[in-house]
């Protein structure tokens, strides 16, 4: 990861002064919640619940992110909820106090952890604006160490909390805040298991330079993360694929995947599809009950493609042949739509590193969590029971999905959800809220399931993990603000909102690099 501790430390102090000229003091958290809530007025309620674009489209501009697109959910959209004169920003239709709602998650962007890099590398390290991509803030939550404790055994654990938001008046209703967390079990890279790996290198005349010196530092950190066992491939994409090799791992080191591809010229334009084809039929049939079988792509993006390549892409994922995008080079030259379509289709992670100590980061140490899979077509529903609902839903949440698209879970990783609730009546006092998670065994192959449950009346604290997540959210909402050019009065509300989580949290994990990289671009951005 490129290093923070100067850049981040002198626009983290900023930030703080920033809040002390204004007057302003996050440490206690009804103060938060009135901040928010004034600040927010009818432009944003500050309610941290922007979980997803939704989308799952590759158009760059996200169109649909203005919070006026028609989700086909109840009451949203294009039908007029009514009015509600207790609260106006409580969707009334949405909580129904005489019956639970269960709500389906589109996890499409759960694995799509190029977006905290992209957005770092653009605002501190390049052109200082947020870059044109979807910002959903599942793989924020999903990219960001929250600490969770991975799962005893094999299969997920859930676990989690609820704590009630401090009340801003007497009239208001009740708001809490939930997050939980979907963990994976602990493997180390020693004793994981074998992987069938084919790389597909782009070498098309847009990854001279930097690009392609960085595909041979992911190259390095590939073939350090091998272990015996594991059988690799290695293609050149140029103007046709070159097959470089294909190799079983017998000891660690033993096979140099770097120095090979920089021997062959680079293509005016690198037929990358055929050289995807290519790697996916390179993987072996009888490798089933082995190990796993994953493609890797290093590329910037710049590369013809199409509907007959997405096509075989999402074929091959069907049959758990899962495709990792490394996304390498300077992010404002980077075509995140197009990677970001095929990493949708090919069911696996969606990386970005700008320099070495990035990649290395990404494929070496954390080969296991990006790699493998501990259970896959995952799918997490969430029950609130009558008389709750998550608070103001934005079109992007990413829920009540009718196809909700399915996520891989890998060991030493955790899915993380975090919403703001509100009740719209008395609630019962064996009121629970249930998350149900059913998913395939990737030895077994077996269908399981697994359910949490939580009753309302078991109130917490809120957790340093709950501070951090509420401030991810907030985060993300106003880097869509910024990405989009809200005009400065109208974003007052989404930065306020910003530096409020991020403050509160970072008074009680003052050395959180995640936090301290929040804290970071949204000084930068509002210089």
């Amino acid at each position: 990861m490129r290093s923070l501790s100067q850049t981040s430390r002198s626009l983290a102090a900023a930030f703080v002064l920033a809040l002390a000229a204004s007057g302003c003091s996050f440490a206690d958290s009804a103060t938060l919640e009135q901040a928010g809530d004034a600040a927010g007025g009818e432009h944003d309620s500050g309610d941290g619940d922007g979980d997803g674009d939704g989308d799952g489209s590759n158009d760059e501009s996200d169109g649909g992110d203005t919070g006026e697109a028609d989700t086909g959910e109840p009451g949203t959209g294009d039908e007029d909820p009514g009015p509600s004169f207790d609260d106006p920003e409580l969707d009334l239709d949405l909580c129904d106090p005489n019956a639970e709602q269960t709500i389906a998650y589109d996890l499409t962007e759960a694995k799509v952890e190029a977006s905290p890099a992209l957005v770092r590398e653009s605002v501190l390290f390049g052109a200082g604006v947020v870059p044109p991509i979807p910002l959903s803030a599942r793989p924020f939550l999903n990219h960001y160490d929250f600490d969770y404790a991975p799962a005893q055994g094999w299969e997920p654990e859930l676990s989690g909390e609820l704590w009630a938001s401090p009340v801003v008046n007497i009239d208001a209703p009740q708001r809490y805040r939930l997050q939980y967390a979907v963990r994976g079990p602990e493997m180390s890279g020693g004793e994981r298991l074998p992987v069938d790996l084919a790389i597909v290198v782009d070498l098309g005349a847009s990854m001279s330079g930097e690009p392609v010196l960085l595909a041979e530092e992911a190259l390095a950190a590939l073939e350090s993360a091998l272990i015996p066992g594991d059988r690799v491939t290695l293609i050149a994409a140029a103007d046709t694929p070159i097959l470089l090799g294909t190799t079983k791992i017998e000891a660690q080191g033993t096979t140099p995947l770097t120095g090979r591809v920089e021997q062959h010229d680079q293509a005016s334009q690198a037929d990358v599809a055929a050289a995807l084809t290519l790697a996916y039929d390179t993987l072996t049939p009888v490798w089933e009950g082995q190990g796993q079988q994953r493609v890797v792509l290093i590329s910037n993006g710049h590369f013809a493609s199409g509907d007959a390549l997405a096509s075989i892409v999402e074929d091959h994922a069907i049959d758990r042949r899962y495709l990792i995008c490394v996304g390498v080079g300077d992010p404002m030259q980077f075509d995140d739509a197009l990677i970001r379509g095929l990493a949708h289709e090919g069911r696996g992670s969606m990386l970005f590193a700008r320099d070495a100590e990035q990649l290395w980061l990404e494929l070496d140490k954390e080969f296991t969590a990006n790699m493998i899979a501990a259970a896959t077509e995952l799918e997490v529903t969430l029950t609130l029971p009558p008389g709750l609902a998550v608070r103001e839903r934005d079109p992007h949440l990413g829920m009540d999905s009718s196809e909700p698209r399915l996520a891989m879970l890998a060991p030493n990783d955790a899915l993380v959800f975090h919403h703001q609730l509100e009740a719209c009546s008395e609630l019962s006092e064996d009121a629970i809220i249930e998350v149900t998670i059913e998913w395939t065994d990737a030895l077994a192959n077996e269908a399981k399931q697994a359910v949490w449950q939580l009753p309302v009346t078991e109130l917490g604290e809120g957790s340093l993990r709950g501070h951090k997540g509420a401030a991810t959210m907030a985060y993300a909402r106003v880097l869509r603000s910024f990405r989009d050019g809200v005009d400065p009065a109208e974003n007052y509300g989404a930065v306020l909102d910003a530096i409020s989580y991020i403050s509160d949290a970072l008074e009680l994990m003052p050395e959180d690099p995640d936090l301290l990289e929040m804290s970071s671009v949204v000084a930068q951005l509002s210089k």
